[in-house]
């Protein structure tokens, strides 16, 4: 897998912006990962996690490659995406 972010260590408990609907799993905190949304508890970025997945690697592997996520986290990735997506303005007919 071609992720940039280190998952090794645990980040910080309380960041400063946690995404809501999210169930608390995408956060982003200044000084970490330049302050990306993230997986909470890694340094894994959304926008890394996403392009993993759009590159076509499957969710059981970057599980195992980085056990610190779950498939909740992938799926609350997956959500936001899907929600960013719909911020943008529709084309009228």
């Amino acid at each position: 897998m071609g992720y940039t972010a280190s998952m090794s260590e645990q980040v910080e408990p309380n960041p400063d912006f946690v995404l809501p609907h999210s169930d608390g799993r995408i956060v982003a905190t200044a000084g970490v990962c330049g302050g990306r949304l993230r997986i909470r508890g890694t340094r894994m970025t959304v926008a890394n996690l996403l392009a993993g997945l759009a590159a076509g690697d499957q969710p059981g592997d970057i599980i195992t490659d980085f056990p610190e996520i779950s498939h909740e986290d992938i799926t609350a990735a997956l959500r936001f995406a899907a929600e960013a997506v719909d911020q943008y303005p529709v084309a009228a007919e």
